[in-house]
């Protein structure tokens, strides 16, 4: 909806109809000031929002109020309807940073749902239960300043993203400090399960933060009806990069548990470089850059730079995590790959039936070897040797695969032999 001086209507009319603009009307109206004014309704599709806007600005004392949402501009003929329907674009570059500013918000309800979520979170650490993280991954509100940050980085607009970064950092520390208050409050003195799997970090943990950054982009820039996911479920997902973390953050520092921390830490920074790598990655496919008279902020030297910046960021971390000759930052990962070891080498064992294998890196880790646990049930065939004996070789066995696959850890291994009872058939 466009507000230009009486008599400039008609330049409004012009541009709309250079736009292929649908549905137009115009009329007089009375402004705060008793000033005579021309109203121009436009509907346009999505792409060329921006550039119309721009060509408005030729125009004096023009004001626009963008209605951002999902229109049916039908017009006749009735038979082409359906196709009038599916004319649906992605949101323009000025539509996008403009929904990128609205989903700023107050101070006030930002802290709020980080404070909420620090609580959920680190109730869901301290129980073991699976369904509170969720909770907490749905109310943390990280994935508003991880777009912006990404949109930031696109256009090169460092006041964007100095904002983006302050929210952020406020964010995840208040849900860090939560966490901590709440671990000293509750005198919790001992890690739990659900905090050590948070702090394994796996090797295909990178994965996950491309996909938050992109997933939040992609929904940013798609128009309201042709988004097939809705914003909560792209926030749920950048959330789940970024609350977990945060919260064993908070509770291994209290517990002086600095491995995990460490670990913990390690994982929320290479999400937080990988939401950023993959959200810009994506807005600038869309058309998202530096330009655009109506948002003059961006620079397109500055997007260069941050761009590399934010690359090789993420390079380093990959480096850092693979490239270490500790086992530290990719201990999920050798878990798994020692357990299919172990199973493999047994089934080769014509004497003994696998029947579970569990593998885990001790906590704290040691410097001078690093000892992985794995304990081995197994059932013994009919025919094998005693069950002493078998218990020895299959614990050699184990521990010769798991050491073939993994030379950086020494394999201990603790074998269970089990036995049907004799009324049993086998």
């Amino acid at each position: 909806m466009v507000r230009v001086p009486r008599g400039e209507g008609g330049g409004v009319l012009e541009a709309a109809g250079r736009y292929n603009a649908v549905n137009v009307s115009r009329w007089d109206a009375a402004g705060e000031d008793d000033r005579r004014y021309e109203m121009v309704l436009v509907h346009l599709a999505n792409e060329r929002v921006g550039p119309f806007a721009d060509e408005l600005e030729a125009l004096p004392d023009v004001h626009l109020s963008l209605l951002d949402a999902g229109a049916l501009a039908l017009r006749p003929p009735t038979d082409e309807v359906a196709g009038q329907t599916r004319d649906v674009t992605p949101r323009s570059p000025f539509e996008v940073y403009l929904a990128g500013l609205q989903s700023i918000g107050s101070w006030k309800g930002f802290l709020g749902y980080a404070g909420i979520a620090g609580v959920v979170v680190w109730i869901g650490l301290v129980t073991d239960t699976a369904a509170l993280m969720v909770g907490a991954m749905l109310i943390a509100p990280f994935a508003s300043p991880a777009v912006n940050a990404a949109l930031a980085t696109a256009r090169g607009d460092g006041r964007l993203l100095a904002h983006a970064l302050a929210r952020y950092g406020t964010a995840l520390s208040f849900t860090i400090g939560v966490a901590a208050l709440l671990t000293l409050i509750f005198r919790q003195t001992l890690p739990t399960d659900q905090m050590v799997r948070v702090a394994n970090v796996s090797p295909a943990a990178f994965l996950l933060p491309l996909a938050a950054g992109a997933a939040g982009a992609l929904t940013l820039c798609q128009s309201q009806r042709g988004s097939l996911v809705s914003g909560a479920g792209a926030g749920l997902l950048v959330a789940a990069s970024l609350a977990p973390p945060a919260g064993v953050v908070g509770i291994s520092a209290v517990l002086g548990r600095w491995d995990l921390a460490a670990s913990a830490g390690f994982l929320l920074v290479l999400q937080l470089v990988g939401i950023d790598l993959a959200g810009a990655v994506v807005f600038r496919l869309f058309g998202v850059g530096p330009q655009g008279r109506r948002y003059p902020h961006g620079h397109a030297w500055a997007a260069r730079i941050a761009g590399v910046v934010i690359g090789a960021a993420f390079a380093g971390l990959l480096a850092l995590q693979f490239a270490t000759p500790r086992p530290t930052l990719v201990r999920a990962g050798l878990e798994e790959r020692a357990r299919s070891a172990a199973v493999t080498a047994l089934r080769q064992d014509p004497e003994v039936r696998v029947l579970d294998v569990w593998a885990r890196f001790p906590r704290p880790d040691h410097a001078a070897h690093h000892p992985l646990l794995l304990r081995v049930a197994v059932e013994r065939r009919d025919g094998a040797a005693a069950v002493q004996g078998v218990r020895e070789r299959t614990a050699m066995r184990v521990a010769d695969a798991v050491a073939a696959r993994l030379p950086r850890v020494t394999p201990l291994v603790d074998v269970t032999v089990l036995e049907r009872p004799s009324s049993q058939p086998r």
